[in-house]
């Protein structure tokens, strides 16, 4: 049995010393931040999440976004990826979620209508799972191989979780019923189901596909973790050149549309990406992302925090002198600019009816600095078709 630990932060005694006479199974205690506004990351109090990992399950490093990651090993080298995550709010609806995972795998979306019958009810001790099982029509990792994702939502007062099993669909359908017995094996203290989460510095999202899963697309969090001194991190693992982007579903059913500048060379779209541009100078290297989320991704506060706590810099607790209101074809758009040790982002959010949308430009402070008039005047030219 290992007691796993976070930075800073003291787990339960009492709980460790039932669970050491375990001996087949390893329980993992994971913290989420228990509070409802951003503050400072030492000041958060973090109640207990713990879960009973399958044997075979390889835990894998905690990054600040995941509550849990495991990943899975097939005897014929295929793998797949388990994540934990968890959002404030209800992230865009139950449609919306089950819809971006479908998405995932290149199945079209469901309606409202539709949604029951692709859910199945799992009661356990942490409360009521809604459990979806998804298989791709076609062949869509490398290889030849179907996927498939198993995804779980469980909905409290104040956030919604996210368990998923990701990865080529022999493996993940072998995994079937032990994914199960870990979401029956989920447990809370008392305090955390009625707990609003804000994390800060970082956020995750529900396209958490495994990195390398024959083929299967890698995504990341909506904001990655601090970026070193000048050299800026990049919103996921570079997607494979045949994954097509794919449409947020949302209540416009409307996609926006740009036009970026020449110098600014394209890359390939992923299950996340909406947009990808490569935008180098003297000065280095930099990168564009265009990225849509349902719902409210939390609020433009938690927001523009996340974007601050890439480049280490304290949270605010008002906008008024951190974004810069633009207005373009009738979208209302918030601009947010700051620098910190050789970086520097330049983002905006584009609230839009159930859904949000990020523009952000990542790289050395001179090379953003240079192109800010150009990703402006790239601003002005995004606008619903």
């Amino acid at each position: 049995m290992a007691l796993h630990r976070r930075p800073r932060f003291i787990l339960l005694l009492a709980a460790g010393l039932i669970l050491a006479g375990c001996k087949d199974t390893r329980i993992s205690a994971y913290r989420v931040p228990k509070e409802s506004r951003f503050v400072a990351s030492a000041d958060i109090v973090k109640p207990a999440i713990r879960w009973q990992t399958p044997p075979g399950w390889q835990e894998q490093p905690g990054d600040g976004v995941r509550q849990g990651s495991f990943l899975i090993t097939g005897t014929d080298g295929a793998k797949a990826d388990v994540s934990v995550i968890t959002f404030p709010g209800d992230v865009g609806g139950d449609l919306a979620n089950v819809n971006r995972w479908r998405g995932q795998i290149q199945l079209p979306p469901v309606s409202e209508a539709e949604l029951p019958g692709t859910l199945v009810r799992l009661a356990g001790p942490a409360g009521e799972f809604l459990l979806v099982d998804l298989l791709s029509d076609t062949p869509v990792l490398e290889g030849g191989h179907k996927a498939r994702v198993l995804g779980a939502i469980l909905k409290q007062p104040a956030q919604t979780w996210f368990f998923k099993l990701a990865g080529e669909a022999d493996l993940v359908a072998s995994q079937k019923e032990v994914f199960v017995g870990f979401l029956k094996s989920v447990e809370f203290s008392p305090e955390a189901a009625a707990s609003p989460v804000a994390v800060p510095g970082r956020s995750a999202n529900t396209n958490d596909l495994p990195p390398d899963a024959r083929g299967m697309p890698a995504t990341a969090p909506l904001a990655e973790g601090p970026l070193p001194a000048g050299h800026p991190s990049i919103d996921g693992t570079p997607p494979p050149s045949g994954m097509a982007s794919t449409p947020v579903p949302a209540a416009t059913g409307q996609a926006l549309v740009w036009i970026a500048p020449a110098p600014w060379t394209p890359k390939p779209g992923s299950a996340m990406r909406k947009g990808s541009y490569a935008i180098s100078g003297p000065e280095g290297a930099g990168d564009l992302s265009i990225t849509a989320f349902p719902g409210d991704v939390g609020g433009n506060l938690a927001n523009v925090n996340r974007w601050r706590g890439q480049l280490q810099l304290p949270p605010v607790t008002d906008l008024t002198d951190a974004v810069q209101p633009l207005e373009a074809n009738g979208l209302n758009m918030l601009v947010f600019d700051a620098a910190n040790g050789g970086s520097r982002i330049l983002g905006a959010i584009v609230p839009r009816p159930g859904e949000t949308w990020f523009f952000k430009l990542t790289g050395p402070d001179a090379l953003v600095a240079r192109e800010k008039p150009a990703f402006l005047d790239f601003l002005r030219t995004v606008k619903a078709p």
